[in-house]
């Protein structure tokens, strides 16, 4: 049982010492409290558009609690929704420096400098929002803040630097390897005979290549091409009618796609396969299939046909 000793015993110290931990742990749980109260509060003001009282709440929590990067970007916001763009710009340099959401807050602080009508740092903060992560190419085009900014070439540069990074299928040649293979198909076998078509398409911005497959059977089957940044290679992922699913990663030797993989049929049995597709001086595309049952002991000919681009072709990217 503890006992409480002498006055002055070490038992006494060591029970106001516990004492005193408990005692600051509740005045902090309380002092939390009124703090998440008063942000709420806050926010209920924000959100509601009431950017006075928002402002005065604000104010003071950031007076006493100046650590809340939250707090700093939206009494920014809200002096910025009061055209008191100097006073915004105070406040979302202390959002900045607490890094909070880099993005948002550098993009804000840039309109905030367009609409004072200085260029200079309204571009100096934009490039570094665009750097951060942002990302949303639409608002950096249409927003009202940023008109100023609009018909100067760094504005320019800026606006293709982040569509770049947005949609890096469309400017990194690495994307555009595969291109010799987009297009409307009729295909034949090496005797002359049609045994198909094929249409691949570029789609997700340039993204995906997906392949539409009909033979003149009727049969049909479709898969879907992208090149992997992490693994440094092409994939490609295959379905067709019969249950059938080819998987095959590759990359481009020799300016020809080279593919291995496994060919995995309706009731589980695989076998390995490799496929060349290479574009010939004459425009046509070679298109080899190779299988094996023995772990690439021996190869056989699974499938061979020749691309002739059809007359009339539609190869826009979605």
């Amino acid at each position: 049982m503890f006992q409480i000793g002498k006055p002055g015993s070490l038992y006494n110290i060591k029970y106001l010492l516990v004492m005193l931990y408990f005692i600051i742990l509740m005045v902090a749980q309380l002092s939390a409290q009124d703090i998440n109260s008063e942000i709420e509060q806050a926010d209920q003001y924000f959100k509601n558009q009431d950017w006075q009282n928002a402002i005065k709440v604000y104010e003071k929590i950031s007076t006493e609690n100046p650590e809340i990067g939250k707090v700093w970007f939206n009494l920014g916001f809200s002096y910025y929704s009061l055209n008191e763009y100097d006073k915004a710009i105070g406040a979302y340099k202390k959002a900045n420096e607490l890094e909070y959401n880099l993005p948002g807050t550098r993009y804000n602080l840039a309109c905030a400098y367009a609409l004072l009508d200085d260029k200079n740092l309204a571009l100096s903060w934009l490039t570094q929002s665009i750097a951060a992560g942002f990302r949303q190419i639409q608002l950096l085009h249409s927003d009202p803040d940023l008109k100023s900014l609009r018909q100067d070439a760094r504005f320019q540069e800026l606006a293709i630097q982040l569509d770049e990074n947005v949609h890096p299928c469309l400017y990194d040649p690495k994307y555009r390897e595969f291109d010799f293979w987009v297009g409307e198909w009729d295909v034949y076998n090496p005797q002359g005979q049609k045994v198909g078509s094929n249409s691949i398409r570029k789609m997700q911005k340039n993204c995906v290549l997906l392949e539409n497959w009909k033979s003149v059977r009727g049969s049909g089957g479709m898969s879907i091409n992208y090149y992997d940044p992490a693994a440094k290679k092409w994939k490609q992922n295959w379905v067709d009618e019969f249950g059938g699913i080819i998987w095959y990663e590759g990359e481009i030797i020799d300016q020809a796609m080279h593919f291995t993989g496994e060919h995995i049929d309706k009731d589980g049995n695989r076998e390995i396969a490799r496929v060349v597709l290479e574009l010939l001086p004459d425009g046509r595309v070679h298109h080899l299939i190779e299988h094996s049952k023995d772990e690439g002991k021996n190869w056989y000919t699974w499938f061979e046909g020749y691309y002739q681009r059809k007359q009339v072709e539609d190869n826009k990217s979605e």
